[in-house]
């Protein structure tokens, strides 16, 4: 299945099931992401990408900065919890969620794979897979090895119950 949100449009894709990971050029396009029935859009680089809920709210969508600094060091385990759950909230009322960050390659897509560990409960390598499908992401080493940790607090929980 082609999860690509607009054909050839690398600026945005479906990675997962109304989960789209994109890029600040198409997080600055509102009208745009009304047309993809956009309901929320989270922003993981709001000191890069100077979005606001101003731009959005003409088009009645709701925004959340989740902060993070944009380097090798960013600390995504800090936010994690707090962005899978707006994404399922969201997903569950029948919306769409736009994660995005400054390029759509390293902090979105990490998010977007935590969200799967967290809530979809896949394991960090399938979820890796399924966000690769449909999208070309790059997370730096540091964002792997906090996957990681994650990824062994889930699923050690899981399998010593």
């Amino acid at each position: 299945m082609d999860r690509k949100a607009d054909g050839a449009d690398s600026n945005i894709n479906e990675v997962y099931k109304n989960l789209f990971v994109g890029n600040e050029v198409i997080a600055r396009d509102a009208a745009k992401l009304k047309e993809l029935g956009i309901n929320l859009v989270i922003n993981l680089s709001p000191n890069e990408v100077k979005t606001n809920p101003l731009i959005y709210e003409p088009y009645d969508i709701k925004y959340c900065p989740l902060s993070s600094d944009d380097n090798v060091y960013t600390c995504l385990l800090n936010i994690v919890e707090d962005g899978a759950d707006l994404i399922e909230d969201t997903i569950k009322d029948g919306g769409k969620v736009l994660v995005h960050c400054s390029g759509g390659v390293r902090k979105s897509p990490a998010m977007a794979i935590a969200y799967l560990m967290l809530k979809e409960q896949l394991p960090i390598w399938n979820a890796v897979k399924c966000i690769r499908r449909c999208r070309k992401v790059c997370p730096s080493n540091g964002l792997i090895m906090q996957l990681c940790i994650l990824n062994k607090e889930i699923f050690d929980k899981v399998t010593h119950k």
